[in-house]
């Protein structure tokens, strides 16, 4: 569907900015969020003449003129998100960067996720400004864009929640060689990798009345509409898909579009193995070790994993227990399962695509396991942020620890990853994990350091506890996390 409505776009061609629209091109990400900030404060989306050269700063009256005459003005208006989302797809930033600005930019109410009615003002200002932008560009009918773009929504929001998050956005892109032709023919200057969601501040009053109006007016007629005309054979055929990808029998390592604990571990140790604990690898240095090990993957993957069969898996057996993988005896399949993945020339595709940039861990799990569904792809990054949680709680348990500029932030990340139940506090059972620590060191570990004496950790004694220890173990696990952060300050 996403092939289909950004298929018209560029065609064979290479694509080529309107001439009057050339110095839109190339922006970083901070001038984006400079230019978006200003925006918000208008009174309207659809912006006046005066106000389209204000916020664009033109050198002359006719460079502005030509412009805004190019951008589809309605009533001397220009609804400014769609002159926005294209300079989103011709800034200098790497492609994933510009994935994550274009959900930020379409998170209308700041919701950290994006609705149905959201979805289909992104898609419509995307691509229409986007056909505006470029020299014989054409835009989808809009009938035929409201329809592609319902299936695409469905598609990524397998839960039917009706909105979809930030990192279910990401992991379908990663995946999107449709969104990748979109934005990959502008090389990236900026190489730093964004996954996180911007937060632009503050909007006017007035802006934010115009943002509920339009998505208020966006579900009662293309939503409303579609959900009525839109046969229940259509609707069984998206859930018939969704259910082909969820595993049926058999055990977790055997198939290749489920993500257990064990896939998630495997992949973990992998990563940071490939990344030498950096939150980020460089695709070229991935599709290098793959192409110089293509004969000998299993055995490449089972040393990042710590494994040697020859001792029955020590020591990388116990290692994934105390991380807290119940299923350890599936690890051994899921490592054969994905070494044959990666030998796949589909695979060396999908990273050629991507060479000149750099995966995160988010990144990898997308490459890696192509059929797991973006939530289960975000379920296998919630569980790495606990195990290195839990490697970090070993080392205190253990009287181990050596963590050297950490801060209230750090720990922070950590509480969060353990805290399954969100009470606040850690129980025996959340740093235990399946088994990951013995329990009767943690419950001596938290007698000890309980203060309130209340059976638990809360936050504050595991600031005290940490912070007053030494040492620095807090940068790997910060960048994992990164990976799943939906936010930033």
């Amino acid at each position: 569907a996403m092939g289909q409505i950004l298929a018209l776009l560029w065609g064979d061609q290479e694509p080529m900015l309107q001439s009057p629209l050339e110095q839109l091109g190339g922006w970083s990400r901070e001038q984006l969020v400079d230019l978006t900030v200003e925006f918000r404060r208008q009174p309207s989306m659809s912006v006046s003449k005066e106000a389209f050269y204000q916020l664009l700063r033109f050198d002359t009256g006719k460079e502005a003129e030509d412009a805004f005459n190019l951008c589809g003005p309605k009533n001397d208006r220009v609804n400014f998100l769609s002159v926005l989302a294209p300079m989103v797809v011709t800034s200098d930033q790497q492609y994933i960067s510009k994935a994550s600005f274009l959900f930020s930019l379409f998170d209308l109410n700041s919701g950290g996720t994006v609705n149905r009615a959201e979805f289909f003002i992104a898609m419509r200002m995307l691509v229409v400004g986007t056909a505006n932008f470029f020299v014989g560009a054409q835009a989808l009918d809009p009938r035929s864009l409201e329809k592609l773009t319902d299936e695409v929504f469905t598609r990524i929001d397998d839960d039917q929640s009706g909105s979809i998050g930030l990192g279910e956005a990401l992991a379908f892109a990663y995946r999107s060689k449709a969104l990748m032709r979109l934005l990959l023919p502008f090389p990236p200057v900026d190489t730093r990798i964004f996954e996180n969601l911007v937060i632009f501040g503050d909007q006017s009053t007035l802006m934010q009345t115009a943002v509920d109006r339009a998505t208020e007016h966006e579900t009662k007629t293309v939503v409303k509409k579609l959900s009525m005309v839109q046969t229940a054979g259509t609707r069984a055929n998206i859930r018939k898909k969704t259910a082909a990808r969820r595993p049926t029998t058999g055990r977790g390592g055997r198939a290749a579009n489920v993500m257990t604990l064990a896939h998630a571990w495997v992949t973990y140790k992998f990563f940071t193995s490939l990344s030498r604990g950096q939150s980020t690898v460089p695709v070229y240095e991935i599709a290098d070790f793959l192409r110089f090990n293509s004969n000998n993957l299993p055995k490449m993957i089972e040393t990042a994993c710590n494994i040697d069969m020859d001792r029955r898996g020590e020591p990388g057996f116990t290692e994934a227990k105390t991380a807290g993988v119940s299923t350890i005896h599936d690890i051994p399949q899921v490592i054969q399962t994905l070494a044959q993945l990666l030998a796949r020339p589909e695979t060396q595709e999908r990273l050629d695509q991507l060479h000149g940039s750099a995966l995160s861990l988010r990144g990898v799990f997308c490459m890696f396991w192509p059929l797991v569904h973006e939530a289960g792809i975000e379920r296998g990054l919630g569980d790495c942020s606990r195990f290195r949680a839990r490697e970090v709680l070993q080392d205190l348990v253990q009287g181990s620890a050596d963590f050297d500029y950490v801060t209230g932030e750090d720990v922070d990340l950590v509480f969060s990853a353990l805290d399954i139940d969100g009470d606040g506090t850690l129980s025996v059972e959340e740093i235990c994990g399946y088994g990951a620590l013995q329990s009767s060191h943690v419950k001596s570990f938290i007698q000890e350091h309980d203060a309130n004496r209340s059976g638990r950790l809360d936050k504050g004694e595991l600031k005290a506890l940490i912070l007053g220890a030494h040492g620095g173990m807090m940068s790997e696990f910060k960048g994992i996390y990164a990976s799943r952060s939906n936010t930033v300050s």
